[in-house]
């Protein structure tokens, strides 16, 4: 865990959302989707859900999936009475009017459990806001990182990178089309707007994948810039993704980076 790629594998978590738009999701309402979860060997995630309603209580559906997409059973402690639920790969919890949620991921498994969470609702688009802090401790040592969640499907949009004196950027992306691949162009220019990447790649159906930029893409690698993701729209390719972007620093501590609007 000592290294950035490996804390940025383990790592790049979207879990916050402001709950104002709806998608269809099978029987239930989408709301929102939470690109990766991250629990053991010292990492834990906290979700957060807050019902803003001053009378309707909200249902919420977690469905938790893992990098390749199939159902991840997982582990949490239950708020009501604080003892653990132990292998679900769904959780439906009910929060009332003007009431919080909170729950927190624990392990169950030796080694590290890592995937994602779509989020639902039977009962439409009550307005609830949902965050999560994924946490790494060491010893005395804590880092944690508030997110927010991202629109279900994003088009093309920009990640300032910064790979120079120990900085790493970091980028998750999550495609929940279990029936499409999601294909993008990534292009890269440095700070002088110089041209340094321009490939074509591809996430398979229903996954998720994490990486540091400079190791994926090693051109970027001690170079300050931009990465650009072009969504490749097509009846073969998949619209249903979320991405995020994530800062480290020479200590090895993490924020996230805001996606910003970006045209070809």
């Amino acid at each position: 865990m000592g290294d950035k790629d490996g804390v940025m594998k383990l790592l790049t978590v979207v879990c916050g959302l402001l709950i104002s738009s709806v998608v269809a999701c099978g029987a239930n309402v989408g709301i929102g989707v939470f690109p990766q979860v991250v629990t053991g060997n010292g990492w834990t995630t906290t979700f957060i859900f807050s019902n803003t309603s001053p009378s309707t209580s909200s249902v919420i559906t977690m469905d938790f999936f893992d990098m390749a997409g199939h159902p991840m059973p997982v582990s949490f402690r239950d708020p009501l009475n604080s003892l653990p639920t132990l292998q679900q790969p769904q959780i439906t919890i009910r929060v009332g009017a003007k009431q919080t949620y909170t729950f927190d991921t624990i392990s169950y498994l030796a080694g590290i459990q890592q995937g994602y969470a779509l989020v639902t609702t039977p009962t439409g688009p009550i307005v609830v806001n949902a965050k999560c802090v994924v946490a790494y401790r060491s010893g005395a040592s804590i880092s944690e990182s508030v997110t927010s969640a991202l629109p279900f499907t994003m088009n093309n949009y920009g990640i300032a990178l910064n790979n120079t004196n120990g900085f790493s950027t970091g980028v998750a992306w999550v495609n929940f089309d279990t029936q499409k691949p999601l294909v993008m162009r990534i292009v890269a220019r440095d700070e002088y707007g110089t041209l340094i990447v321009d490939e074509i790649v591809t996430l398979c159906e229903g996954c998720q994948v994490s990486f540091s930029t400079p190791t994926r893409f090693p051109q970027t690698a001690g170079k300050r810039g931009i990465l650009e993701c072009f969504l490749l729209t097509s009846l073969a390719s998949s619209n249903s993704h979320a991405a995020v972007a994530f800062r480290f620093n020479p200590a090895g501590s993490f924020t996230t980076m805001d996606t910003f609007p970006v045209t070809e």
